[in-house]
């Protein structure tokens, strides 16, 4: 039996419009902070600049971690 949190429980509870929303604002961020990771690196002064562009980096890593828990077709039954 999934947990609480699962992914799988999660997405159950939520309708498919909203988690392919939810995705797609996910996905829209995500390639944000990439360009903005990028001028950090090329136009910060280098000791901050790798700094910001790792800190920028890891939260576009955490927000791709999230992309399962917005998966309208991982539940049990698919709504298609």
């Amino acid at each position: 039996m999934a947990g609480n949190l699962s992914p799988a429980r999660w997405a159950d509870t939520q309708s498919a419009v909203a988690l392919m929303v939810v995705r797609l604002l996910i996905v829209a961020n995500t390639i944000v902070l990439v360009a903005v990771g990028a001028l950090c690196l090329a136009f910060v002064s280098r000791p901050a600049g790798y700094v910001g562009a790792g800190a920028v980096f890891g939260l576009t890593a955490l927000l791709l971690c999230l992309l399962p828990y917005t998966n309208p077709r991982r539940g049990e039954q698919s709504r298609w």
